[in-house]
């Protein structure tokens, strides 16, 4: 396990090298203005929105005999399509790089802006210490680090390699991380089909 863990940071240092050596100006830095593979892309919205608090709690609920909670994440691909056709057109048409650029020129506001992206940072800032805490308490059995130590550990990691690489090393990252979470699905997959979990959590519904 130690090993595994070895590799991996190994690995996030690799990748926001290779980043860091390949980034452009400011603008790239930020939003990766340089062409990137839809399957790039792709992978980076499946493995954004399966965090370690869906990935822990998915297996929690199904230990616990509620596994049919998973087609909750289903809905991704009702959100997708509509994501698409109405909100994507709003950024085309009025070239805005993000959502508060957007509600700023709406409201005629830099306060609205200011307020909304602040709100922003706290929810994500109480987001990553729940991640990264749920993420310590996973890996104390195998490390023999107090979790707070650990946490703060993997906190510095991941300032680290988004300080270096910017939203490109995010995009490959992801990419990477859907990859093998697809690799173990396809790996467990005809173990679960057997095991009936499937046709069970489709009768709870």
């Amino acid at each position: 396990m130690l090993g595994i863990l070895v590799t991996l940071l190994l690995y996030f240092c690799l990748i926001s090298w290779i980043a860091y050596r390949k980034k452009g100006d400011e603008e790239d830095y930020y939003q990766v203005k340089k062409a990137v593979p839809v399957t790039v892309l792709a992978f980076s919205v499946f493995a954004t929105l399966l965090s370690p608090i869906s990935f822990l709690t998915l297996v929690g609920n199904a230990y616990t005999g509620r596994s049919y909670l998973w087609f909750a994440q289903c809905g991704i691909f009702l959100a997708i399509p509509l994501a698409h056709r109405y909100f994507l057109p709003l950024y085309q048409k009025g070239n805005y790089e993000t959502a508060y650029h957007l509600l700023e020129d709406k409201f005629q506001s830099a306060g609205i802006r200011s307020l909304a992206s602040g709100l922003f940072i706290l929810y994500q800032l109480g987001r990553i210490a729940v991640v990264t805490y749920l993420l310590s308490q996973a890996l104390e059995p195998f490390i023999p680090i107090n979790q707070l130590v650990l946490s703060g550990l993997l906190l510095l990691l991941t300032v680290y390699y988004l300080a270096r690489g910017g939203l490109l090393v995010v995009l490959w990252t992801d990419f990477f991380q859907g990859l093998v979470l697809l690799a173990i699905l396809a790996l467990f997959l005809p173990r679960i089909a057997q095991s009936g979990l499937i046709m069970n959590s489709s009768q709870q519904l």
